[in-house]
C-alpha cells in the first residue's frame, strides 16, 4: 500500500509544473458532452427496461392470484362453484386475503393496495376456466370484463 502511494507521488512529482494545475475548458467541455451522449442513449433505455419489468411485476401479481384462486375454490367451504344455473362466479381478492390465501397486493407506483377479482366459469369440457383481473393505480389487466364498474357489483 505505501509502495504504491509512493510510486504515485514519483509519477506526478514527473508531470511538469504545467500539467499540475487541472484541467483545461476544452478537456472538461468535451467530458461534458461525452457525458450528455450517454445520457442520451442509456436513460431511455433504462426507462423502457424499467417499465417493461413493471409490466412483469403485474403479470406475475395476476398469476399468483390465479393460483390462490383455484387453491380458494378446491379447499375453501365458503365458494359455491359455478353451475349450470349459475355458469360464472367471482372470487374477489378480498376473500383470498381474508381468507389467509395470499397477502394484500400493492400498486407498484402509488403503493395503494390493488384491488381484483377472478372470473370463475363453468366449462363443459374440462371443468373450470379462471381469467384473473387486478386493478391498480398504475395498472389494470387488459380484458373486457375486468374494470372497476365490475369489482364494485361483486
Amino acid at each position: 500500500m505505501v509502495y504504491s502511494i509512493i510510486l504515485i507521488y514519483d509519477i506526478l512529482s514527473m508531470i511538469g509544473d504545467d500539467m499540475k494545475r487541472g484541467f483545461t475548458l476544452v478537456e472538461l467541455l468535451a467530458v461534458i458532452v461525452i457525458l450528455g451522449f450517454l445520457s442520451i442513449i442509456i436513460v431511455p433505455k433504462v426507462k423502457t427496461l424499467l417499465d417493461e419489468n413493471e409490466l412483469k411485476i403485474y403479470k406475475i401479481k395476476e398469476n399468483e392470484i390465479l393460483e390462490k384462486a383455484k387453491d380458494y375454490a378446491n379447499y375453501d367451504d365458503n365458494f359455491s362453484s359455478p353451475s349450470e344455473t349459475s355458469p360464472v362466479k367471482y372470487i374477489t381478492l378480498l376473500q383470498l386475503v381474508e381468507g389467509n390465501y395470499m397477502s394484500k397486493i400493492l400498486d407498484a407506483k402509488s403503493g395503494n393496495e390493488c384491488s381484483g377479482f377472478v372470473k370463475v366459469t363453468l366449462n363443459s369440457i374440462s371443468g373450470y376456466d379462471y381469467e384473473a383481473c387486478l386493478i391498480c393505480d398504475g395498472y389494470t389487466t387488459n380484458k373486457d370484463f375486468c374494470n372497476i364498474a365490475t369489482y364494485q357489483s361483486l
